[in-house]
Parts: C-alpha cells; sequence; structure tokens
C-alpha cells in the first residue's frame, strides 16, 4: 500500500520475468528478445527471431520492417513508429525520480544485468540469469 503505482508496476514486471527466468525447463526452445533490442536494431533482431524459429528471411520482410520502424504517424494505434523514439519516450514521460525509484527496484533483481549493458548489448539467451523462486 506504501508503494506508488509505478513502483508496484515495476515490481511485477520484475516478479513475472524472474519467475520465466526461474523456469526455463525448455531453454532449447526459449529464445529471449528485450523490447529496446527490438526498437534499436528491428531488422537485425527480427532476422534473429526468424533463424530461431526457423522462418525464412526475405527482402519483403526486411522492408516493411524498415518502413514501419522509421515512420512518425500520428495515429497512436498505427504500426508504424519511431522504434528508437519508442523506446526511449520513457525518458521525457517519466520524472527524474520516478525513473530512479524503478531503477531502484531493477537493481535488486538479477535481470539488471539484462539493462546495464544498454540496447544491443544482451547476453545471449543461455546466458540470463538464473533466477530462484522469491516464494520463501
Amino acid at each position: 500500500k506504501q508503494s506508488t503505482p509505478e513502483e508496484r508496476l515495476a515490481w511485477r514486471w520484475v516478479l513475472s520475468n524472474e519467475h520465466v527466468c526461474a523456469d526455463r525447463s525448455n531453454a532449447d526452445r526459449l529464445f529471449v528478445v528485450r523490447y529496446e533490442d527490438v526498437c534499436y536494431a528491428p531488422s537485425a533482431t527480427t532476422k534473429k527471431m526468424f533463424e530461431f524459429c526457423g522462418l525464412v528471411w526475405h527482402r519483403s520482410t526486411e522492408s516493411f520492417i524498415s518502413a514501419s520502424t522509421s515512420t512518425v504517424r500520428s495515429d497512436y494505434y498505427s504500426v508504424c513508429k519511431d522504434s528508437r523514439a519508442s523506446a526511449e519516450r520513457w525518458r521525457t514521460e517519466l520524472t527524474p525520480d520516478v525513473i530512479r525509484r524503478i531503477q531502484a527496484i531493477l537493481s535488486q533483481s538479477a535481470l539488471r544485468d539484462l539493462y546495464d549493458a544498454g540496447p544491443g548489448n544482451m547476453q545471449p539467451a543461455q546466458a540470463m540469469p538464473r533466477m530462484r523462486s522469491r516464494s520463501n
């Protein structure tokens, strides 16, 4: 009850992602993708996802991804958005105090290692942090 809505959302994100990391019984079928990596390198990251799933990469796919992630449309629900701007929007929409509190929550989890490296530098899925259950 003492937490702010942002803090509660941050904890919910940490706990749900830690749960996924802790229960990786089918790790060979798991490919981890950060939203930020898709936003900063949409074609390269999507191509890796296609390869992991055994899908064929077509030039038309790359063309669509390039066009849809670099175009600015005013419609909120538009498929076409500047993906880098979307990934960075939190920096201007959240106050420095809210950012600090969210980062303090993330710093208590091994998931922080996925974000300390910065966009495009995420460790491979097999190097994701192992989590223990917080249910104790």
